[in-house]
C-alpha cells in the first residue's frame, strides 16, 4: 500500500471517528480545551496516531490537540471509538 494510500485511510478513519461523537461529547471537549491535563492512567485516543490505538496516560501529557479523552466521552461513543480501531485497545 502506497504512503498516500496509508494516509487517506487514515483521515477517513479520523473522520468517522469525529462523527461518532454526540453533542454532549463535543460539548465536554469544548470545556476542556484550554483547561485540563489528563493524568496518570487515563486512556485516550490520539487521534494524529490513530495506529497506536487506545494509549494510557503514563508520564507528561501529549503535546497535540488531537486527543480524545476517554473520561470527556460518554461510555456508548468510547465503546464505538474502541470498535474502531484495531487491537490491543490498549498500547504503552
Amino acid at each position: 500500500m502506497a504512503a498516500s494510500d496509508i494516509a487517506g485511510l487514515e483521515h477517513a478513519t479520523r473522520d468517522a471517528i469525529w462523527e461518532l461523537l454526540s453533542e454532549r461529547d463535543l460539548g465536554h471537549m469544548s470545556r476542556r480545551e484550554g483547561g485540563s491535563e489528563l493524568i496518570e492512567g487515563d486512556e485516550y485516543v490520539d487521534l494524529g496516531h490513530l495506529q497506536g490505538g487506545v494509549r494510557r496516560m503514563e508520564g507528561p501529557s501529549p503535546a497535540t490537540g488531537e486527543l480524545l479523552p476517554r473520561n470527556a466521552l460518554e461510555g456508548a461513543t468510547w465503546s464505538r471509538i474502541c470498535a474502531r480501531l484495531v487491537p490491543p485497545h490498549v498500547s504503552r
